[in-house]
C-alpha cells in the first residue's frame, strides 16, 4: 500500500544487506579455503595426525620397521584408523599400500605445499607434513572411518554422530528466514512511528486540530519520539491560536449586531424628521449598515464552517433545479449592470447535501463572476453529470469574461478577506469572503473547487462534488 512504502523500503534494504553479507562470507570462505579455516573445522583430524605422525616417526627411527608395524596395527585394531608414513622421497616407510586415494592425497599435499589437507567423504582422509625430532621430513596420512569432527559453522555434533554439514542451499534458506524475521522487526520499529506521524499530519491538514501522535508511538527515547513531541506542541499551539481567532471573530460579530440594530432604528426615526436632502445621506448610511450586516453574516457563516459542522440536515438535492434558480436570480440582478448570466450546459443530476449551503456556495461564485465580467458580456454556467468510472461526480463550471487573475495569485483567492490587484478591490469586490465561504461549503460536501484563467480572458471556477 502507498502509505507503507517506507516500511517496505526499510525492510527490503535491511534484508538485502544481510543476505549480501552472508553470501559474501560464504563465497570468500569457499574461494580462499584458508588453512586457518580448514584447521578450525577439521582440528580433531589434524591433532590426531600430528600425534600419530610424531609417534610413528619416533618408533620407526628408534626401533625399526617391525616396531612401526606393531604400532600402526595397534592403532588400526583399537581405533579403526589406518596410518601411513611417507618419507621425503614419497615412499611408504613400511612398504604398505594405502590405495589410490591415499597416494593421490599425499601427492596433492606435496605438490600444493600445504602443511595439512583434509578430504571429507564416506571416510575422512587426512595428510600432514611434519619434521621429526631428528630433522627428517615425513608425510603422515590416515583414513578415519568415523571422523571426530564438528559440522560447518562450528556446530557441535549431536549424539556423538559427526555427520556431513548441511548443504549450502539449506544454510541459505535458514539465513533468509532468520534474517527476514529480524529485518521485519527492525523495519516495523523504525517505520511504524513515521507512518503514524504522517497520518496525524494528514488529519491535521484536513482540519482535525485535536489530533496528537506522541501517545501512540510508545515510550521511545530517540529522534522520532522527539519529532512526535515537537509535532504535538506545534499542533497544540496552532489549535489554540486558531480557536482564539475564531472565538474573536464570533464574539466581535455578535457584539456588532446589537449596535447595528439600534443604528437602523435610529435611522428610521431620523427619516421621519429630516428634510429630503438629509434623507439622501441617511440612505447612504443605511446602505453601508446593510453591507456591514451582510459582512457579519458572512463572517459567522465562515466561522461556522471552520469550527466544524456536526449536526446539519442532509437531503437529496436536485442540483439542476438549484442552478436554474440561482442563474435566473443572478441574471435579473446583472441586467442592471449591463451584464447577463446564462446556463450553457445543463444535465440532470442530484447531490446528497444541504440545499441552503449548496445554494450559498454556487450563488457566491456566480455573483463574484457578475462583479468582474466586463459590460455587455454574459457569465456562462455549465452543469455536467460525470457518470464515468466508479466515482460519480457533478461538475459546476462558472466562467466570466473579466480581466482574470494573475497566475501567482489564483491559489489565494479562496482565502478569507483576500482581494486581487486593482480591479478586485474593496469598492468593486466587497470584503473578499464570498469565495472562502463557497470553498468551505464545497469542502464540507466532500468536493473540491479550483480556479484558472480561461482561454481568451476571464476567470474559470470549477466545482466538483460527489453525486448521489
Amino acid at each position: 500500500m502507498p502509505e507503507h512504502r517506507i516500511f517496505i523500503k526499510i525492510y527490503l534494504w535491511f534484508w538485502l544487506a544481510t543476505f549480501i553479507i552472508v553470501l559474501s562470507q560464504i563465497t570468500i570462505d569457499r574461494v580462499t579455503q584458508s588453512d586457518q579455516m580448514v584447521n578450525h573445522m577439521r582440528h580433531p583430524i589434524g591433532n590426531a595426525l600430528s600425534l600419530y605422525g610424531q609417534t610413528a616417526a619416533e618408533v620407526y627411527e628408534d626401533k625399526g620397521v617391525s616396531s612401526f608395524h606393531s604400532f600402526v596395527d595397534h592403532i588400526d585394531n583399537s581405533n579403526g584408523i589406518q596410518i601411513f608414513l611417507f618419507d621425503d622421497t614419497g615412499h611408504e616407510v613400511a612398504g604398505h599400500t594405502g590405495g589410490t586415494e591415499i597416494s593421490n592425497l599425499v601427492n596433492l599435499a606435496e605438490k600444493s605445499g600445504r602443511t595439512e589437507l583434509i578430504i571429507t567423504g564416506i571416510n575422512d582422509l587426512g595428510a600432514q607434513r611434519f619434521s621429526s625430532r631428528s630433522g627428517k621430513t615425513y608425510v603422515v596420512a590416515g583414513e578415519f572411518p568415523k571422523p571426530p569432527r564438528r559440522g560447518d559453522f562450528g556446530k557441535p555434533p549431536r549424539g556423538g554422530d559427526f555427520g556431513k554439514p548441511p548443504p549450502l542451499l539449506v544454510r541459505l534458506c535458514v539465513f533468509v528466514i532468520v534474517s527476514g524475521g529480524i529485518c521485519y522487526w527492525l523495519a516495523h520499529y523504525f517505520s511504524a512511528p513515521i507512518i503514524k506521524l504522517e497520518n496525524a499530519v494528514r488529519q491535521f491538514a484536513g482540519g482535525n486540530l485535536s489530533v496528537r501522535v506522541s501517545s501512540t508511538i510508545g515510550k521511545r527515547n530517540d529522534e522520532i519520539s522527539g519529532l512526535a513531541q515537537a509535532f504535538d506542541r506545534m499542533a497544540g499551539r496552532i489549535e489554540s491560536l486558531l480557536t482564539s481567532q475564531r472565538n474573536l471573530l464570533r464574539d466581535v460579530s455578535h457584539e456588532l449586531r446589537s449596535p447595528l440594530a439600534r443604528l437602523n432604528v435610529a435611522l428610521e426615526l431620523s427619516r421621519q424628521k429630516c428634510d429630503p436632502e438629509t434623507g439622501k445621506t441617511l440612505d447612504r448610511i443605511a446602505r453601508e449598515a446593510d453591507k456591514l450586516n451582510e459582512l457579519i453574516e458572512q463572517i459567522l457563516t465562515l466561522n461556522l464552517f471552520e469550527s466544524g459542522i456536526s449536526a446539519i440536515g442532509m437531503t437529496i438535492v436536485d442540483i439542476e433545479k438549484l442552478i436554474r434558480e440561482i442563474t435566473d436570480d443572478a441574471d435579473f440582478e446583472a441586467q442592471s449592470r449591463n451584464r447577463g448570466v446564462k446556463v450553457v450546459v445543463s444535465e440532470a443530476c442530484t447531490i446528497l447535501g444541504n440545499e441552503e449551503l449548496l445554494r450559498r456556495a454556487v450563488e457566491n461564485i456566480v455573483r463574484n463572476a457578475v462583479l468582474y465580467t466586463i459590460e455587455d458580456s454574459t457569465v456562462e454556467v455549465s452543469l455536467i453529470n460525470d457518470k464515468n468510472g466508479h466515482n460519480k461526480s457533478v461538475s459546476i463550471t462558472v466562467r466570466d469574461y473579466g480581466h482574470g487573475v494573475p497566475e501567482n495569485e489564483i491559489e489565494h483567492i479562496f482565502k478569507p478577506f483576500y482581494r486581487v490587484g486593482e480591479d478586485r478591490d474593496r469598492e468593486s469586490g466587497g470584503a473578499g469572503i464570498g469565495l472562502a465561504i463557497a470553498e468551505a461549503a464545497v469542502r464540507f460536501h466532500g468536493g473540491t473547487v479550483k480556479a484558472s484563467n480561461a482561454p481568451g480572458g476571464g476567470l474559470l471556477i470549477e466545482v466538483t462534488i460527489p453525486a448521489a
